[in-house]
């Protein structure tokens, strides 16, 4: 009875993990998502701008892949910038948080339950109304999917699948970048200005101080002692681009091409932004790149350079001392 309960309390927290995963990487990609024994939902972000006093209408199709009917309910949910710079959103879940004043829950209208048969989908209209009075700026929000259980609960409010909004409400508002960290970085990420082994990547971390959501994009170039380009890569190329929210940083990790040849290179990084007005943000650094096998051999080389001085010391030393006794 113990191993039971135990295997189920193990389950459950399984569960909740991948589904925590799950929400992560919402923010991230805008292809269809899906959840084990739950529902595909897609697109999983919506980037919008909605005029105050403005209506707008988003359509998200849900999808019960699963071979048994179920009712769906949708659960609107506020969500705040990371505080782990990998941009995976904090969904408010807690009832007694107090939300701000620019709240997504305020300007979506409810949405019913609904019927989903075997292998079904249905395109559920997303009814979003600005007030003419609203705050201008963004507002982050999620829309969990959950089924419904026969006596009208959700099962397993942990095990939902998302969708991410991103909407702007136009005013006077500005994007503002700060370039925190430019820095190489081995495969692990961790950053250093000397490297023993050629895969290498770029760490560039940047802060949004201004009043809307950025994404940013530009190119990296490398280039070795010489002057030559060596590896010319783009900044942020995903579709869409990912987003740095604001008043939160965010950390972007670009994998480069495999170096071959020893030596000093340096890293030249070039990011755009903004959409009426674009901005160009520039920064240089520099690492070195000595494979481990030229240290090993260095090493070596030393070793017994060391041996043979330390050899013929002592060879000389006993050499004169043979003729002080002649």
């Amino acid at each position: 009875m113990t191993k039971n309960i135990l295997r189920n309390k193990l389950s459950i927290s399984l569960y909740s993990l991948v589904t925590v995963l799950f929400l992560a990487g919402n923010v991230a990609t805008t292809h269809a998502a899906s959840f084990d024994n739950g529902f595909t939902v897609s697109p999983v972000r919506n980037i919008i701008s909605v005029a105050k006093g403005q209506t707008e209408i988003v359509p998200i199709t849900v999808q019960n892949p699963s071979g048994a009917p179920v009712t769906a309910q949708a659960i609107i949910n506020d969500f705040l910038p990371s505080n782990t710079e990998t941009g995976v959103p904090r969904i408010i879940t807690n009832n007694n948080t107090t939300l701000p004043l620019d709240n997504f829950i305020s300007i979506v209208k409810p949405i019913p339950d609904f019927y989903l048969g075997p292998d079904a989908q249905k395109i559920v209209n997303v009814t979003i109304a600005v007030p003419a009075n609203a705050i201008s700026g963004d507002y982050y929000g999620a829309i969990r999917f959950a089924p419904v259980s026969a006596g009208g609960g959700v099962v397993a409010l942990n095990a939902t699948v998302a969708t991410i909004f991103l909407l702007t409400v136009p005013g006077n508002l500005f994007q503002k970048l700060a370039l925190v960290q430019f820095s190489a970085a081995d495969v692990s990420g961790n950053t250093s200005s000397f490297f023993t082994n050629g895969q290498l990547s770029m760490v560039t971390r940047l802060t949004n101080n201004g009043s809307t959501h950025s994404e940013p994009f530009g190119n990296i170039i490398i280039k070795n002692m010489f002057g030559h380009t060596v590896d010319n890569v783009q900044f942020n190329n995903t579709t869409p681009r990912a987003s740095i929210l604001t008043q939160s940083t965010r950390k972007f990790t670009t994998a480069l091409k495999k170096q071959k040849w020893l030596g000093y290179y340096t890293a030249t990084i070039s990011i755009g932004y903004g959409t009426t007005v674009s901005s160009l943000i520039t920064a240089k650094t520099s690492f070195w790149y000595i494979p481990l096998w030229l240290e090993i051999l260095v090493l070596i080389v030393i070793v017994l350079i060391v041996v043979g001085v330390v050899w013929l010391i002592r060879r000389r030393r006993a050499s004169k001392f043979g003729r002080r006794i002649r």
